[in-house]
Parts: structure tokens; sequence; C-alpha cells
């Protein structure tokens, strides 16, 4: 028998797409909802092994830095994660989408996404993961 859904079934992100799907998804899983964050990663992995292997890495290299990425992500302050998920997604063009859904003023998307990005990759050296 099938289950039946209700209205109390849906997430906020239903029926959404793209950054504006991605943004309540964040919002939500910094409120604790884990199946949001569950859908980023679950989104984003993709991404994340199209860039690897654009890099020339073998099915078995890319599945590691795949695995790392996530991992050195984890490690990053909720803020960061935040950021680097919508402005890998949004791009630069969008930055005014991404300071409205971090409620964080324009000018500074780009200079702490920069600081972000430093950080995840001084985890990613300290773990070996760059050469």
């Amino acid at each position: 028998m099938d289950e039946l859904h209700t209205a109390d079934d849906r997430t906020p992100w239903d029926g959404l797409e793209g950054t504006e799907r991605h943004a309540v998804c964040v919002t939500a899983a910094r409120e604790g909802n884990r199946g949001a964050l569950d859908v980023l990663v679950a989104e984003l992995t993709p991404l994340v092994w199209h860039v690897a292997r654009g890099q020339g890495l073998d099915r078995a290299a890319a599945e590691d830095v795949v695995q790392t990425v996530w991992l050195a992500f984890g490690r990053l302050t909720t803020k960061c994660q935040e950021l680097l998920r919508l402005t890998v997604l949004a791009g630069r063009a969008e930055y005014r989408t991404v300071a409205e859904a971090l409620a964080m003023p324009h000018g500074s998307i780009g200079p702490t996404r920069g600081r972000c990005l430093t950080l995840l990759r001084n985890h990613l050296e300290t773990e070996g993961g760059s050469r």
C-alpha cells in the first residue's frame, strides 16, 4: 500500500531550484535540519566530482578528493560552509542573492569567501591533501 503524503511532509525547499533551493537548505541546515544538509551534500557532490575529474584524476583519486573535501569542509565554521556552498553555486554575479540569503553586506562576501577558502586550503594541507 502506498503511503499518503500530506502538506506536512513537504520540506521548505520542495519545488525550489538552483541557488534559491540551496539557500533555503543552508538556512534549514543551520537550524539543525539534517535532511537539508543531506540535500546539499547530495546535490553538490557531483560538482566536486566534476572538478576533481576535470583535473585529470582517475576514478580512485577523484573519490579520495571528494571524500577529503567533505571531511576538510566539515571542519569549517558554519558561516564558511554556508558562504562557500552558495558562492560556488551562485557565482560572483549572484553575490547580491548570497548576501541576502546569509544576511551579510554585499561587499563582505568576496573577502569572507577568500578567508574561508584559505582556511579550507590550510585544513587540506594539514591533512596531507595538498602537494
